[in-house]
């Protein structure tokens, strides 16, 4: 029970599973609301930290394959966590986990202002509307809210959380520098570094084929190769 409410939990769902329904049958127990739908917990810090850890944990899994098509596939994703994995890899320098954990409390922060600051603007404008006056209460403990969370950081977020994430941070870092280290015996590891340079300073991608890794042309070097000797488009 203590451990579901410090991970950010407000009811737990239950699956058709054996497992789900012992742990729905337990926080039902606690006074804990269950349900059997499928809806999850809320987007809290605590959520975005966890969904951090796992997709290092996968980045991790990866690398652990040794398979540079494999890694370069993955790598080519374009959310943010992935691009911060490709300048790890082409810099060698090892990225800090717990470093991601703080810039999505930054991120959570600036969320948190702007939404407060806002409905400060809307309260101004129309100032005999009732719910932009209660909410621009509201929005004021928000904003001590965020001024607290600026100044003490996940620990002030929750202590228990920090602890955790500065543990799983340490964990994920050496599991991540052990898989780095065998990669970078791979006789193709110096051409995984090419690729991804090359991805992050002019988006080109690379292919792998029957003949080798090759770079796809852009587009106006496909139609140069279509191009009909006297026919002008």
């Amino acid at each position: 029970h203590m451990a579901m409410e410090k991970m950010g939990y407000g009811y737990v769902w239950s699956h058709e599973d054996k497992i789900s329904g012992i742990v729905a049958d337990v926080a039902n127990a606690k006074g804990i609301p269950s349900s059997s739908s499928d809806k999850g917990h809320s987007e809290t810090l605590n959520k975005e930290c966890e969904d951090i850890g796992i997709a290092y944990l996968n980045f991790i899994n990866t690398l652990e394959t040794n398979d540079i098509k494999e890694i370069y596939d993955y790598m080519c994703n374009d959310f943010y966590f992935v691009q911060s994995l490709r300048n790890m890899l082409c810099n060698h320098k090892n990225l800090d986990v717990y470093q991601l954990y703080i810039e999505a409390l930054n991120s959570k922060i600036n969320n948190i202002k702007f939404s407060a600051e806002f409905t400060q603007k809307q309260a101004k404008k129309y100032p005999n509307d009732v719910y932009y006056q209660e909410q621009a209460t509201k929005s004021k403990e928000l904003l001590a809210y965020a001024y607290k969370l600026e100044q003490g950081g996940i620990a002030a977020y929750n202590a228990n959380l920090d602890i955790v994430l500065h543990r799983n941070a340490a964990r994920l870092n050496q599991e991540c520098e052990k898989a780095m280290k065998k990669l970078k015996q791979n006789p193709e590891y110096p051409l995984l570094e090419k690729m991804l340079t090359d991805l992050i300073k002019n988006g080109k991608k690379w292919y792998k084929t029957p003949g080798g890794w090759q770079q796809k042309p852009d587009e106006e070097d496909i139609l140069a190769m279509y191009k009909i000797p006297g026919l002008e488009m």
